[in-house]
């Protein structure tokens, strides 16, 4: 701190310390509140004498206590998920997700984002970041399941049937497909000749 005596006025960063603002308002008057002497303020608050706050400004907020606090925090979140859903739906580029899923549009179209990236062979880890987004997303995920009271190995279970039948139906769809005259192998008991 830089504190220097210039022509005898004491100056702290280029500003008079001991020179009082000057002002046309008092900056409170002294009234009789409950028997004591208190300060009424311009802005309609009451204080004692130490400054201590007896009765808050008419138009003033409410007091933050533990209690408003955590309303507060709730609402504040509440016009941001707003905020976000509204701007995000007027984002949403295909037409028809906005008439089928209203409100939730956008959700649509990054869940069908994301499951093109899943489905994607050449991804890569991006496909593994786009399955788990679907899988949390959807309901499936270990932490849906444990919100729920499930136990995990049920949410497991039900992923591995979900996997298995998709190979299932992967298998059956390549039987199908195969050419009826493939020729066998000969065996081993059939030696040459």
């Amino acid at each position: 701190m830089i504190v220097q005596n210039l022509d005898n006025m004491w100056y702290y960063v280029g500003m008079a310390v001991n020179t009082p603002l000057k002002t046309d308002l008092p900056k409170y008057e002294v009234i009789e509140y409950e028997g004591r002497p208190a300060r009424l303020y311009a802005d309609g608050s009451l204080r004692n004498e130490r400054g201590q706050l007896l009765a808050p400004a008419p138009n003033a907020a409410p007091p933050i206590t533990t209690a408003t606090a955590r309303d507060m925090v709730r609402i504040r979140k509440e016009r941001k998920h707003a905020v976000v859903q509204k701007a995000a739906n007027e984002a949403v580029q295909s037409g028809h997700l906005r008439g089928q899923y209203g409100d939730m549009a956008f959700m649509a179209e990054v869940t069908q984002a994301q499951m093109t990236i899943a489905t994607t062979p050449d991804a890569g880890k991006a496909a593994t970041i786009a399955a788990e987004w679907l899988v949390n997303h959807s309901g499936m995920g270990e932490k849906q399941a444990e919100d729920e009271d499930r136990p995990i190995h049920q949410v497991a279970q039900r992923a591995a049937d979900i996997v298995l039948e998709s190979i299932w139906r992967d298998v059956i769809q390549a039987r199908n497909t195969v050419d009826a005259d493939v020729i066998p192998m000969r065996s081993d008991s059939q030696g040459d000749t």
